[in-house]
């Protein structure tokens, strides 16, 4: 049986242990904080967009004029959702190989930031559904 990170309050676990998250154990070697409750995003798109995973876009009136405010967000977010994608790499061979691929196409720096926003996407579904984290699931996406 799966076990799911253990969520508590403000704080929440994500397993990073030995670039697996998929194992069968609890593993509280990397933590996140500063999340408070998932309740209070509504879409995955404002968990996102506050983890400053994405840029936010600048509109007025349905009109797009590019990006803007792109210190807005939690910048230690960012910082622990990189940090997450780095050690599930190590010793990852499915891994290392979505990652070669995606640095093929656009630049090692920018697949690792897909890669972290795609990991905050997922983040949100285990808090959001109470649901483990599932590495083939998040390789297809």
């Amino acid at each position: 049986m799966r076990t799911l990170c253990p969520a508590f309050g403000s704080r929440i676990i994500l397993c990073a242990a030995n670039g697996d998250l998929s194992e069968n154990r609890e593993c509280p070697s990397f933590a996140l904080y500063e999340i408070e409750d998932i309740a209070r995003f509504p879409r995955v798109q404002d968990f996102i967009s506050y983890c400053r995973l994405v840029k936010p876009a600048k509109e007025s009136n349905g009109k797009s004029y590019g990006h803007s405010g792109k210190r807005i967000g939690n910048a230690h977010l960012r910082w622990a959702f990189g940090e997450a994608i780095i050690l599930m790499l190590k010793g990852n061979k499915p891994m290392q190989q979505q990652v070669q691929k995606m640095a093929n196409r656009h630049g090692k720096g920018k697949a690792l930031a897909i890669l972290s926003a795609q990991l905050g996407r997922a983040v949100y579904d285990m808090l959001k559904n109470q649901v483990p984290f599932d590495q083939e699931l998040f390789l297809r996406s």
